[in-house]
């Protein structure tokens, strides 16, 4: 499917150029989101952050998780190890 597809290519991006990683990581974790993977696109999320400390987009990203992950007890359950 296109989701699968394009997380591979991004997966991919990630090994050709690795100048930017946060960014694909970031852009991962958005990907994961709407494959319905919280999970994954948390840890996405803080790897980008890891990577680049004040990268709004990933900080902003992680936040709206955390907090929609807080209101909703189902998604919460399925997504927390």
């Amino acid at each position: 499917d296109d989701l699968a597809r394009a997380e591979q290519m991004l997966r991919k991006a990630l090994e050709l150029r690795p100048d930017r990683p946060e960014t694909y990581y970031n852009d991962l974790g958005l990907l994961l989101l709407r494959a319905e993977r919280p999970s994954e696109a948390r840890d996405m999320f803080e790897k980008a952050l890891q990577l680049n400390p004040a990268y709004p987009d990933a900080q902003h990203n992680l936040d709206d998780l955390v907090r929609n992950l807080s209101t909703r007890p189902d998604a919460r359950e399925e997504s927390m190890p």
